[in-house]
């Protein structure tokens, strides 16, 4: 599965309003279709650093400023939203790894404020 796929569907996720807990379970039956899915947290936790830094990067070229201000890239919301999705993508695949539903964390979290 390609990440543009990954994006669709998470957008698709989004229109139809699913919960956390649907968007989560349906990253994990997607999962089953890619190449080579995650096989460790390490792995997971080195591809949200790599994503990390891509919107860091996207940050840097909209705001100009650090290394990245001299790029003749053009700065892109739709390349930073992009890159958004990917690092929720997988913050989202880490938490499945540990089986960790965060629709009934977040509920749990709003219900004490």
């Amino acid at each position: 599965m390609t990440n543009n796929r990954l994006i669709k569907e998470w957008i698709y996720c989004i229109e139809v309003g699913m919960e956390i807990k649907s968007v989560q379970h349906h990253l994990e039956q997607s999962s089953s279709e890619m190449k080579k899915p995650f096989s460790s947290a390490p792995e997971i936790m080195m591809a949200i650093v790599e994503e990390l830094g891509e919107v860091a990067q996207e940050i840097s070229l909209i705001e100009q400023i650090g290394s990245k201000a001299e790029w003749q890239k053009q700065p892109s919301k739709e390349r930073l939203a992009e890159e958004m999705t990917h690092l929720v993508n997988v913050i989202l695949t880490l938490a499945n790894f540990y089986e960790i539903d965060l629709d009934e964390i977040y509920s749990k979290q709003l219900n004490k404020e």
